[in-house]
């Protein structure tokens, strides 16, 4: 009999089960192979490992040698890290909702020998509780039905493995054209599809901030989004009302506790409809997509004084918090629990204890098993005396653990982030580690593969990965020029652009989202919405738009060729899913950065001798996805400058179309 196989893994998560009597293997072909040699069914348990609810069903059920009985003896187990394997977790998550109604982690799926589910849900309890059958229950009607009605679970996994193959752009695609120029119809209906958007989020505003009860998720994509059309709209009237839902979300977020306003960061989500207690993990992609956004609000609102505090907090977390012994290379995230005498306490490194904040002239709110979380309900920042006083106060208690895994996409987001919020240097030190540590090169410089992250010869890069590396290589090249560290950025840039198109590219406009199918279902997941993380595909189409217009800056002609295929391929992608997003428009937060980002350009501003004030205040003029050229990295001023020798000067292009340099 096989025994526990997760010793030797690099992901936290599966090291967390290494101790499990159940006979756990890593996510491979080998557990199908042996499925099918068995004849048995397979359970695939996904999760990571900051995951609180993950933890609680390891204790449960996952560590009684009695529930551990009936898995080694009836069927293979599977367990992976959803974080190593975005592909594999997208395609269950897709099966867990169509079967189950819900989603979310653990998520615990039983599928045939080829990997095709036939039920799927998510958390069990021990015992039947709340209408839910136990872990146990559910183990042993899995293996009843397996023994006498496997016709009926053969029908269910080809019905259901081919709806998820036939489902998300099947039919709603658009074709571009082969010339890249996209019929006047999509065109128009591309256009036309941010201020439906933008409709939807005001009409679903919650009187609480966000755009929805609880549970309460941090809606970071669609608020960059909003901003951006704020930037675009010829109306004063409506740009104010759209920064003002903005302002309300952000402030409903930072005055509650999904903020940690002591020692930096983002938590994963509020339980409640207030944004009063939060779940209690951090994670890099939340925070550096948080960043992002509200970067983005605070070159418009200057004077908001706690998001300010808030952007100053997430950049120190995300370099200082999340640090690891990669030089410049960030964790995944921190745990939700804390481990006291032994046992895991939700929360308890954040909460307090009663009247230790009141001590303090602050104020708690909820209830964590008998703790409070801070609150800061009059809208002003923590004074930096009394910040330290609540360090000192958290410096003795013990520590939420560290998820270390190095993600390429997670990571090129902080890139981005942070080179947006103002901290150029560290993006560029983040962007240049991270090729060197996520790229293989051949000596003749062709991209060979990029991985998904470290230590996982299972899971290769995904269209995630890519597109958002693109995309901190674009913002690299904007602030850094041509070279940066030894690395020549345009030839990476253009080599990331081939290997994505390689790897992932479907047809006319739409992309996989895995280089691979899930196991044996013969699927190759490609979700067109937003997630945890903004759709890739959205992504990638940002990351396009910005790379053309950088190309066709420059003055060889056939990267400017180049460039223009790379900025109708964006369009040709945004046009494809018009008719997916106006579907689902309270999932087009990502799509709704990208459409902004293409429709305004992206304009490109060339500028000498800027001091940083100058430049900020020429992003709030021009939006925050315009592209900024230094002339003293390599971009050049075309025609007369209309200023004085010396003077700080700005020349402004827009669709190719460039304005006489004038004094900034």
């Amino acid at each position: 009999m096989n025994s526990n196989r997760l010793a030797g893994s690099t992901s936290p998560y599966l090291l967390a089960h290494a101790d499990n009597p159940v006979h756990w293997q890593p996510w491979g072909p080998g557990p199908f192979a042996e499925a099918r040699e068995r004849d048995v069914p397979v359970l695939v348990s996904v999760g990571y490992a900051t995951c609180h609810w993950c933890h609680v069903m390891a204790e449960e059920s996952f560590s009684d040698p009695a529930v551990a009985e009936i898995i080694n003896s009836r069927m293979v187990a599977v367990k992976v890290d959803r974080e190593q394997h975005p592909d594999v977790d997208a395609y269950y998550m897709q099966a867990t909702l169509a079967l189950s109604g819900q989603g979310g982690w653990p998520m615990t799926v039983f599928t045939d020998p080829a990997g095709r589910p036939f039920l799927a849900d998510t958390y069990f309890p021990p015992a039947p509780r709340q209408g839910r059958p136990s872990f146990r229950q559910v183990l042993e009607a899995v293996s009843r039905t397996w023994e006498s009605d496997r016709d009926r679970v053969d029908g269910l996994t080809a019905r259901l493995n081919d709806a998820i193959a036939t489902g998300g752009e099947d039919g709603d695609g658009r074709d571009g054209g082969d010339g890249g120029t996209a019929s006047w119809a999509a065109q128009e209906a591309t256009a036309e599809l941010p201020t439906r958007v933008v409709q939807k989020m005001r009409a679903s505003e919650h009187p609480t901030g966000g755009f929805g009860g609880a549970p309460k998720f941090p809606p970071s994509a669609t608020l960059l989004g909003l901003v951006r059309w704020a930037e675009r709209t010829d109306s004063a009237t409506a740009r104010d009302q759209v920064l003002d839902i903005v302002g309300r979300t952000t402030t409903a977020m930072l005055q509650g506790g999904l903020t940690d306003p002591v020692d930096g960061g983002f938590h994963r989500y509020c339980v409640d409809g207030d944004w009063t207690v939060p779940h209690f993990e951090k994670t890099l992609y939340d925070n550096a997509l948080l960043l992002r956004a509200l970067a983005a609000y605070r070159t418009h609102r200057p004077d908001d004084a706690l998001v300010a505090e808030a952007v100053d907090l997430t950049r120190a977390f995300l370099t200082d918090g999340l640090a690891t012994e990669h030089p410049h290379l960030l964790a995944s995230g921190l745990d939700a629990d804390t481990v006291v005498d032994g046992t895991r306490v939700e929360g308890y490194t954040y909460t307090w204890a009663p009247g230790e904040l009141e001590d303090l002239g602050l104020s708690g709110e909820g209830d964590v098993d008998g703790r409070v979380v801070l609150a800061r309900r009059d809208g002003m920042p923590l004074p930096d005396d009394l910040r330290d006083t609540l360090r000192q106060a958290r410096s003795t208690r013990p520590r939420p653990a560290v998820d270390g895994k190095v993600v390429t996409a997670w990571n090129a987001m902080a890139a981005v982030a942070l080179t947006e919020a103002g901290d150029p240097e560290a993006g560029a030190a983040l962007t240049t580690a991270l090729w060197k540590h996520a790229v293989t090169v051949d000596d003749d410089g062709t991209v060979r593969s990029v991985v998904r992250c470290t230590g996982s010869p299972h899971a290769p890069g995904t269209l995630e990965d890519c597109a958002w590396l693109l995309l901190a290589l674009v913002r690299l090249w904007e602030h850094r020029g041509d070279t940066h560290d030894g690395l020549d950025v345009p030839a990476a840039v253009s080599e990331l652009v081939r290997h994505t198109q390689v790897t992932f590219h479907r047809a006319a406009g739409t992309w996989y989202d895995a280089a691979t199918p899930v196991a044996g279902t013969g699927v190759r997941p490609r979700d067109p919405y937003d997630g945890a993380t903004p759709t890739a595909v959205a992504v990638l189409a940002e990351a396009l738009s910005m790379a053309g217009t950088l190309a066709t800056s420059l003055d060889d002609a056939d990267v400017r060729a180049v460039g223009a295929r790379w900025s109708a391929e964006a369009r040709r992608i945004l046009d494809a899913h018009t008719g997916v997003v106006d579907q689902h428009l309270a999932q087009a937060g990502g799509w709704l950065c990208a459409l902004e980002c293409h429709l305004a350009g992206p304009v490109q501003a060339t500028v000498s001798a800027a001091d940083p004030a100058q430049v900020a205040a020429l992003r709030a003029q021009l939006g925050t996805s315009c592209l900024v050229l230094p002339v003293e990295h390599g971009a050049r001023l075309l025609g007369s400058p209309d200023a004085g020798e010396g003077q700080a000067l700005v020349q402004v292009c827009r669709a190719g179309v460039c304005g006489v340099p004038t004094a900034l």
